[in-house]
């Protein structure tokens, strides 16, 4: 470290701290899937196919509860002497077995017409087994267990729905692409009318399974002790069945209002160029303004964020990160917090403000999308340019065409409004539906595209979705930081960064946590930028690059106003090459001379920041360093946990972070989690290195060295 820990202060005191406790719970429940060490394509797929193998093997599981009711039932008419028989007995085993095998069977079975088989069979081997026990409804015990019988039969129905609904689901994106390539006849039914019949389907499956949870617990007092167990259990999958499929129904409500089902849903979706980086991705050159009318387009069109018409006077003071850009605050520079609701809020604000559009519900897209999507359909020809747009090209011959104004001065975005129509009809097209849905999954974990809406229903879906972006507030002894850039420099040199945050943390004898917090920014624009520029531009017949369109292109100087979230009340002990913030337009000077930095509170979020200017010239790197120390201490004499959250900005396009940690010699490790997240470089030290693809939460569980065993060590 390159600071002097302060460890006592003066008259021999300890310095003053708040006390960690021990908070953790490394348990399995509290897991999820680890894919820190996968791509961001191979980390979304990964999550996707583990919910579905989890909804799956629930599903299966819950399928065997009625046998398990049917073999309870042999087991309590045997121990009563029943004069059935043996025959019966042998007879209902044959037919619970075969009742098992293809509830079992249909769980597993991918086809819907063959599952959906395999359950009408399963249905009538339970009908079969209970007119063989109707004489059980006499008895005022057994009677109870002959109800079981009965579940089996509405788990049956259950699954046999189920079926149905994954058969439906599957045809809503063709439904979809459909609708929103104009194709659909105006009397075909649409991706809403699908839906709402999946919702009412899915609310009869949890009827039923309500309806079996009732009759399992009303028998469960008679339950013998040694199938308690396992009856339990049952009643258990039950309940994550009932909770998996309710947090299904709660986003329909959601979906269905997006879809105009209450009357036409207005929406904006924001085209962020993250060549210019913003807090939520990118600035805001264009929106789609989209309106869906019980579940038809009624309107898509591209506008030109600088169309608005706002009167100067009427405009706002612009928050400090943008007062070297403008000294007024307009719907384009809206997207200024790094939390999404506090962003979605001001930009429905200023636009119904600015456009007098009433409007609910507003989306943010970065322009990687556009590359995902033309990774999907192929080239893309527009009559205006002399060679297709593709995923390798689109991003130079936009900004080209759009900076340099080929479409025309009054209209410098056409180039962009030709483009959608194009786009439209080939990506809407039922043989790209499944890998357009794998591609928004995905841009959603990477916090590509985010979400916020006024209206309760719409804002649940994308919470559950976890699209909201939301920036939780301070935790009481958690450590956490966030770095945010806003571009300061007005061109499109975030593109050629590559951003490297670094923390090298000392836990103290006393249990003091010390951080070095680096940020080294490195800009790649060289001669060879230049020349892929050139080379890829030669086909369309842009041949001509002035200097101050090559400086627009990203040559310039790359000055960015960052903002650093840390927990509140850090001490700041010392910083090396820091500018504390940009200056206003009318100071703008070359230079601002390093001041002290001083932590801020950020009130929309809740948590505290630093703010400074930091200026990256082409070719060159830049780094800052920030030591502070944690307003808490791991001092818990038996056992303390440190949990650390890092939230990754959306946008930036090549984020690495690296943390190194040593600690007290009486310290030893008895847990992480994410398991084997860090890598231990000696009795007392860790490191980790990764990429900032998303957000990440690390905790490590720390006991005194004399508590361990050799084996627990291990």
């Amino acid at each position: 470290m390159e600071f002097h820990i302060p460890r006592e202060k003066e008259g021999g005191q300890k310095p003053e701290s708040v006390s960690s406790p021990f908070v953790l719970d490394l348990s399995e429940r509290h897991r999820v899937v680890s894919a820190s060490d996968l791509s961001p394509r191979e980390s979304a797929t990964l999550v996707s196919k583990k919910v579905h193998d989890r909804r799956t093997s629930v599903f299966v599981q819950l399928s065997t509860l009625a046998v398990c009711g049917i073999f309870i039932l042999f087991v309590i008419a045997s121990a009563r002497s029943f004069s059935a028989g043996e025959k019966l007995l042998n007879e209902l085993a044959v037919s619970a077995k075969k009742s098992y095998s293809q509830l079992i069977g249909a769980g597993r079975l991918r086809e819907p017409g063959a599952a959906k088989n395999m359950f009408e069979q399963a249905y009538s081997q339970f009908a079969r087994a209970q007119e063989k026990v109707w004489f059980l409804q006499k008895d005022p015990v057994l009677g109870k267990y002959a109800s079981v019988l009965e579940s089996g039969q509405l788990l049956a129905d259950s699954g046999e729905e189920l079926t149905t609904v994954a058969s439906m689901m599957r045809q809503i994106p063709d439904y979809f692409a459909r609708d929103m390539s104009n194709s659909r006849q105006s009397d075909s039914p649409t991706a809403l009318s699908l839906l709402k019949t999946v919702q009412k389907k899915i609310d009869a499956v949890r009827s039923n399974i309500d309806a079996v949870s009732r009759r399992f617990l009303d028998v469960r007092s008679i339950v013998p002790k040694a199938y308690l167990a396992s009856f339990d259990a049952g009643l258990r999958l039950l309940s994550e069945s009932e909770r998996l499929l309710a947090d299904a129904a709660s986003m329909l409500p959601g979906i269905l209002e997006i879809l105009g089902d209450g009357g036409a849903h207005h929406t904006l979706v924001l085209l962020q160029n993250t060549d210019e980086v913003r807090a939520t991705g990118g600035f805001i050159g264009s929106y789609l303004d989209l309106v869906i009318d019980h579940g038809r387009v009624v309107n898509l069109a591209l506008q030109d964020v600088y169309d608005l018409p706002v009167p100067y006077e009427k405009s706002d003071p612009p928050p400090p990160e943008l007062a070297s850009l403008t000294d007024r605050w307009f719907f384009r520079d809206a997207n200024f917090s790094p939390d999404f609701a506090v962003s979605g809020k001001k930009l429905l604000s200023f636009y119904r403000r600015e456009a007098r559009v009433p409007l609910d519900t507003v989306i943010a897209v970065n322009q990687g999308l556009l590359q995902r999507v033309l990774e999907i359909t192929g080239p893309v020809e527009i009559s205006q340019l002399a060679a297709p747009l593709t995923a390798e090209n689109y991003r130079e011959v936009l900004t080209y065409m759009i900076e340099t104004k080929r479409s025309g001065v009054e209209d410098p975005k056409k180039i962009m409004k030709d483009l959608l129509p194009s786009v439209q009809m080939k990506l809407f097209q039922p043989k790209h539906m499944e890998m357009f849905q794998k591609v928004i999954l995905e841009e959603i974990v990477q916090k590509n595209i985010l979400a916020y809406s006024e209206n309760s229903l719409v804002q649940h879906f994308f919470e559950t979705l976890g699209a909201d972006g939301h920036m939780s507030g301070a935790q009481k002894d958690e450590d956490f930081l966030s770095v945010v850039a806003v571009s300061s420099g007005g061109n499109k040199s975030d593109a050629y960064m590559n951003q490297d945050i670094s923390l090298e943390t000392m836990i103290d004898r006393d249990g003091s946590i010390y951080h070095q917090l680096g940020i080294k920014r490195t800009h790649h624009w060289s001669g060879a930028s230049e020349a892929k520029w050139r080379q890829i531009l030669k086909p369309f017949g842009f041949t001509d690059f002035p200097e101050h369109f090559l400086r627009i292109f990203g040559k310039g100087d790359n000055l960015v106003t960052l903002r650093v979230y840390l927990p509140d009340n850090s001490e700041i002990i010392s910083s090396d090459n820091i500018v504390e913030q940009a200056p206003t337009v009318p100071q703008m000077a070359s230079t601002v001379a390093q001041m002290p930095l001083k932590l801020q509170f950020d009130d929309d979020i809740g948590r505290a920041y630093l703010s400074f200017l930091m200026r990256t010239p082409a070719g060159s790197s830049n780094t800052v360093k920030i030591r502070y120390r944690l307003p808490f201490r791991l001092d818990n004499l038996l056992a303390n946990t440190y949990t650390f959250s890092i939230q990754k900005q959306p946008g930036v396009r090549v984020s690495q972070f690296s943390q190194h940690i040593t600690f007290a010699d009486y310290m030893a490790l008895a847990r992480m989690y994410p398991e084997n997240v860090f890598v231990e470089e000696g009795p007392s030290s860790l490191s980790l290195a990764r990429p900032l693809t998303r957000d990440q939460r690390f905790s490590l569980l720390f006991t005194r060295e004399s508590m361990l065993s050799a084996d627990t060590r291990q």
